[in-house]
């Protein structure tokens, strides 16, 4: 019964949330109408649980392993994600990304004081459920955290699980918007409007590279003409590769060395390399073989 009802009530506290992320309010009104909520749900859960009191111990074991710590991560969730858009800093997309990394590694420098009870929890261990979730044996252990912000109608290890839980959800939505940054600038080209692979080397060299890639017709099964395989190449590498039968014609040209020498320069390397590998790891043939 516990359980149908605290599901019902947090399905009500998500449309509530819903309803008030989708109004225009400045930041700290936002969290004031959240904070309302979340601890009218949470008021009306432990309404619930003093008019139904707990049957057995399994009953409040899960009550504060599971019921409550859902209701109070929302609450720290919405505290964290404030305190991130707040101090969101003004700048391109790599001093965003920056930021939310800092941000975050100090929500697990958080878990990590905690890890015993975090590594508790992803094992889905209950071992020690009623030490850790009932409250007559929360008050009688040394085995149990130190915790300071946490009510008398919960447990150390309780809200500590709705921290874990909090945290979750702060990581998932901070990978959301790592993510939208990441297209964008793969969309754009770079997070500064700028290529995001500058080519440093010679553009005779890319030129050389584009005709090769080109003549082989591994580009949109060799439909794409010359032209603007040329122009998408040198504004993906931030060059302009200039006319394709010119570039040819320079290649041609060429007296003193050869006309392919930076394709035969890779082929080189790449031999170069594997001879590398395969020194090292002379049984590796072998391996791919199954012998």
């Amino acid at each position: 019964m516990m359980q149908e009802f605290s599901d019902q009530l947090f399905q009500r506290l998500k449309d509530g949330l819903l309803v008030i992320s989708s109004e225009r309010a400045l930041p700290h009104i936002r969290l004031r109408d959240q904070f309302v909520l979340i601890r009218g749900m949470i008021s009306e859960l432990r309404g619930f649980v003093a008019d139904h009191p707990f049957l057995e111990v399994a009953q409040e074991v899960h009550y504060h392993k599971a019921v409550l710590p859902r209701f109070k991560a929302q609450l720290i969730y919405h505290v964290e994600l404030y305190n991130l858009q707040v101090g969101l800093p003004l700048g391109g997309a790599g001093l965003v990304l920056d930021y939310y990394r800092r941000f975050f590694a100090v929500c697990l420098e958080d878990v990590e004081r905690f890890r015993f009870y975090y590594t508790y929890r992803k094992l889905g261990a209950d071992e020690l459920d009623v030490l850790y979730f009932t409250v007559s044996g929360d008050k009688q252990s040394a085995l149990l955290p130190a915790v300071a912000d946490m009510d008398e109608c919960a447990t150390a290890v309780g809200y500590l699980y709705a921290k874990f839980m909090a945290y979750e959800l702060l990581y998932d939505f901070i990978s959301a918007e790592v993510e939208k940054l990441v297209l964008a600038a793969a969309d754009s080209g770079s997070a500064a409007g700028r290529p995001r692979f500058k080519w440093t080397g010679k553009t005779i060299d890319l030129i050389e590279l584009a005709h090769g890639i080109h003549l082989e017709n591994q580009i949109g099964n060799g439909e794409v003409g010359i032209v603007d395989f040329f122009a998408g190449l040198g504004d993906f590498f931030g060059v302009d590769l200039g006319i394709p039968k010119k570039g040819m014609d320079n290649l041609m040209d060429r007296k003193t060395m050869s006309r392919t020498r930076f394709t035969d320069r890779m082929r080189q390397s790449l031999h170069g390399k594997m001879d590398e590998l395969e020194k090292y790891d002379p049984d590796r043939v072998l391996r791919k073989m199954r012998l």
